[in-house]
C-alpha cells in the first residue's frame, strides 16, 4: 500500500472503537493478511488506539515486518506481556520473534524505566537463539536485545552460535527496527505505486491482452470493446503474480498455484487455512512439516487425517510427532502413531512422545 492509499483508508474507519474492535476479530477469524496489514496501517494513520490485548491475534497476520514493528510500538496497554504472549503462541516465525523480543526489552527500558524485565523475557530469547542458530537475521535482534540489556548468558548463547555483529551494526538494528518506526512509523510506505512492478513481470495480467477492434475471445462474435473490455479492465485492476489470476481468485484457491518457496515464506495462520488434498505430494511433506513449526496443531492432525500415512512422510512423521510432543498435544501424538499402525511401545517411537502418553497413567 502507499501512504495516500492508507490515509484514504483511515478517514473510512468505522468511528465507534467497538465497531473497530469487531472488525479486528473477523480478520483474525478469516486469517485475512492483507486485511489486516492495511487495518492496522489506517489505525496508525488516523490516530486510531491499538488495544495491547489483540496483538497476539494481530500480530501473526501482518505480512510486512515493517509493519509488525509499527504495530507494536503504537499499541497501548500492556504491551509487553502481549507481545510476549504473540512469541510463546509460536506462530510469528523466528525473525519477528526476535524482533518483538528486542521491542518488549526497549520499552521496558525506555517507557517505563522503574520497571524490571519480565522473568521470561530473556529466557525466551535464549531458548529462540538456540532454535534459529542458523538464522542470521533471526539472530541480529537478539543480539540487540541482549546490548540493550547487557545480559551475559544471552550474549553467551549468541556467541557459541556465530561471531558477534560489529557494534555499528547493532545500533543500526535498533534504529531501523524501533527508532524509526516510533518516529515516524509510516515513513516506510511509498508515496505511490513503483509501477516497475508492473514491467518486471512481479504482477502478471488477469486478462488476456486483446485488440480493442478484435473478436471478443468469449465467442459472442462481437467486437472486444463492444463485449468483455470493461469486464476484463476491472480485472486487470486486481492483477496477481499469476497471469489469468486476480488477488481475490488466488487469496481463495492459492493451493494450485503455490511452490516450496512460497510454502516455506507462509506463517501459521494462512499455513492452516490450506487444503493439503489440493498440493502435489512433494509440497504435502513441506505444509505438514511447517504446520508443526508454527504449533498448529489442530490443522496439522487433520491434514494428516486426509493424507494418511506413506512410505515418503516417515521423515515428516517423526518431526511432526516429535514437535506435537513438546508441544504437549497428546492427542495429536496419539493419533500420529496410531496412523502408522504403531503401538506407543515401538522403538520409531521418541521418548518424549512415550512420556506423554504415559502421564496420565497411574
Amino acid at each position: 500500500m502507499t501512504g495516500g492509499e492508507v490515509r484514504a483508508l483511515a478517514a473510512q474507519l468505522p468511528a465507534a472503537d467497538d465497531d473497530l474492535r469487531r472488525l479486528i476479530e473477523s480478520l483474525v477469524g478469516a486469517a485475512d493478511e492483507a486485511g489486516m496489514t492495511a487495518l492496522m496501517l489506517a489505525m496508525v494513520a488516523g490516530g486510531r488506539s491499538i488495544e495491547a490485548r489483540v496483538l497476539p491475534g494481530v500480530l501473526p497476520l501482518v505480512n510486512q515486518l515493517d509493519t509488525v514493528s509499527v504495530v507494536a510500538l503504537q499499541a497501548r496497554g500492556g504491551v509487553v506481556e502481549a507481545l510476549l504472549a504473540a512469541v510463546e503462541g509460536g506462530l510469528m516465525g523466528w525473525e519477528r520473534e526476535a524482533v518483538l523480543l528486542l521491542i518488549a526489552g526497549w520499552i521496558c527500558l525506555n517507557r517505563d524505566p522503574q520497571r524490571t524485565l519480565p522473568p521470561n523475557l530473556i529466557p525466551e530469547a535464549r531458548l529462540l537463539a538456540r532454535e534459529a542458530r542458523g538464522d542470521r537475521e533471526a539472530l541480529l535482534p537478539l543480539f540487540a536485545l541482549a546490548h540493550l540489556t547487557g545480559n551475559k548468558a544471552l550474549q553467551t548463547v549468541l556467541g557459541e552460535l556465530i561471531s558477534p555483529p560489529p557494534p555499528e551494526v547493532i545500533e543500526t538494528a535498533i534504529q531501523v527496527i524501533i527508532e524509526k518506526p516510533a518516529a515516524d512509523p509510516l515513513d516506510f510506505l511509498p508515496e505511490q505505486t513503483d509501477r516497475v512492478l508492473y514491467a518486471s513481470g512481479t504482477l502478471r495480467r488477469a486478462a488476456a491482452k486483446v485488440g480493442r477492434n478484435d473478436p471478443c475471445p468469449c465467442g459472442s462474435g462481437k467486437k472486444y470493446k463492444k463485449c468483455c473490455f470493461e469486464k476484463d479492465q476491472a480485472r486487470l485492476q486486481h492483477s496477481s503474480e499469476v497471469a489469468g489470476v486476480t488477488t481475490e481468485e488466488l487469496e481463495a484457491l492459492p493451493e494450485p498455484f503455490l511452490t516450496r518457496e512460497k510454502l516455506e515464506a507462509m506463517r501459521g495462520p494462512k499455513l492452516a487455512r490450506l487444503q493439503i488434498e489440493r498440493l502435489a505430494p512433494a509440497l504435502q511433506l513441506v505444509l505438514l512439516e511447517r504446520l508443526a513449526v508454527f504449533q498448529q496443531m489442530d490443522a496439522l492432525l487433520a491434514a494428516w487425517e486426509k493424507v494418511g500415512w506413506r512410505a515418503d512422510l516417515r521423515n515428516t512423521w517423526d518431526y511432526c510427532l516429535f514437535n506435537a510432543a513438546q508441544a504437549g498435544r497428546r492427542d495429536v501424538v496419539a493419533r500420529l502413531i496410531a496412523l502408522r499402525g504403531l503401538s506407543a511401545e515401538h522403538d520409531d517411537v521418541p521418548l518424549n512422545a512415550r512420556l506423554l502418553l504415559l502421564r496420565e497413567q497411574p
